[in-house]
């Protein structure tokens, strides 16, 4: 819910709406970071993709740095990953791919290459990136929802849609998910 909203609701004022949302952001990171495990293996498929997380439309704004975001999707179990990285170059990704992916895994991105501009699927080998496109639309539709027209995020926000992803949360089990996050509280924060 949108922070006024939040705070009408709970008779809190803005700020410290603000506060309760940091704050569970945090469990989202926490147990993210506690639940991080590799993506991929034998039989498994792992596309890889590349992005400019915080650009300026038709060159319009002042940003005070770019994020190259390197995004991981396996195929197989249906979950991935964003992760910040200083640039696109072959050995950032290379270090990204043998910190995450599973030796034996078929990569998306190394091994076949799709241009989109004669085919979306490559004919000869039936290789295509649309998992992996499909997660960075489900993230960035979560964030052009929160940055607004300034394109300020905090990387808090990318970890909660990322949680969001990998832990099923959907409008339609928001008690299942309200549930779920009070376990991951205690789990990130132990009494």
């Amino acid at each position: 819910a949108p922070i006024s909203t939040a705070a009408l609701y709970t008779g809190v004022d803005n700020k410290t709406a603000i506060q309760w949302y940091e704050f569970c952001r945090e469990v989202c990171s926490g147990k993210m970071l506690r639940d991080k495990a590799p993506l991929g293996g034998p039989g498994h498929e792992v596309e890889i993709d590349e992005s400019l997380l915080f650009k300026r439309k038709s060159h319009v704004g002042r940003i005070d740095h770019q994020t190259w975001v390197v995004g991981c999707y396996d195929t197989t179990v249906k979950k991935g990953f964003l992760q910040r990285v200083p640039g696109r170059s072959a050995e950032t990704l290379e270090a990204v791919i043998i910190e995450n992916v599973l030796p034996g895994t078929k990569l998306g991105y190394i091994h076949r290459t799709i241009n989109h501009s004669t085919n979306f699927v490559d004919p000869e080998t039936g290789a295509c990136t649309n998992h992996i496109e499909a997660y960075w639309s489900r993230i960035e539709r979560r964030l052009k929802y929160v940055t607004g027209s300034s394109g300020d995020i905090k990387w808090s926000r990318v970890d909660e849609s990322m949680y969001r992803e990998m832990y099923g949360f959907t409008a339609k089990k928001n008690f299942q998910n309200f549930y779920t996050f009070l376990e991951h509280t205690a789990v990130v924060y132990p009494s």
